[in-house]
């Protein structure tokens, strides 16, 4: 039976603003956002506190946004958000990168900690509460002689890109799900122990 709780309306995907961050591994939330606002025909106008867009799936108004501020301020836009749609927190799904999950890898979850995500950190903060949807990609941890917020701030390296580009497509695939069919079915379908790539295969 899925859990009650409001309809996601408002997709924040998590990163740093700015031509030096695009398409590193801390801003994968960034990049599943675009490439859902491709799919969907959304433009994504830059605001004050978000570049962002909307339009209606299913009967209900989404909002698909990456906001202005820096990885570790991204409850600012959390909140602008909540105030301006007037929605609860269990109404957001935050898309971010995880080194604790493999490379490919996605993870849906009702809510939780913040596992040491500094932007996850900041939007919980900001809404307070812990019931806030999000969907993890996993990066991985990388080299042990290569410090974690440098190897997060490095674009991913060419032959990781095959299993990252099946990785961000099934992450639209899976937010499209939550938008289309709710939380319970897309974990259902796109929560698994292996990668993605390894899973089509």
């Amino acid at each position: 039976m899925e859990k009650e709780i409001p309809k996601v309306r408002v997709v924040l995907g998590l990163g740093n603003p700015g031509l030096r961050y695009r398409n590193t591994r801390h801003n994968l939330g960034f990049r599943v956002i675009d490439h859902l606002a491709e799919r969907l025909g959304w433009e994504l106008a830059r605001k004050p506190k978000a570049r962002f867009g909307a339009g209606k799936i299913g009967g209900e108004t989404i909002v698909l946004a990456k906001p202005r501020g820096y990885m570790n301020e991204s409850g600012v836009a959390a909140e602008y958000f909540r105030d301006a749609v007037s929605c609860h927190p269990s109404s957001f799904l935050i898309i971010l990168d995880d080194v604790e999950l493999p490379l490919g890898s996605l993870r849906l979850r009702w809510g939780g900690r913040d596992g040491g995500h500094k932007g996850l950190r900041s939007v919980l903060i900001a809404l307070d509460s812990r019931e806030v949807p999000r969907l993890r990609l996993g990066v991985g941890r990388g080299p042990d002689t290569e410090e974690l917020p440098d190897y997060l701030l490095a674009r991913f390296q060419p032959d990781e890109e095959p299993a990252v580009a099946v990785m961000v497509a099934a992450a639209v695939d899976c937010v499209m799900t939550v938008l289309e069919r709710g939380m319970e079915a897309a974990m259902n379908q796109f929560n698994r122990a292996e990668p993605i790539e390894k899973v089509k295969s």
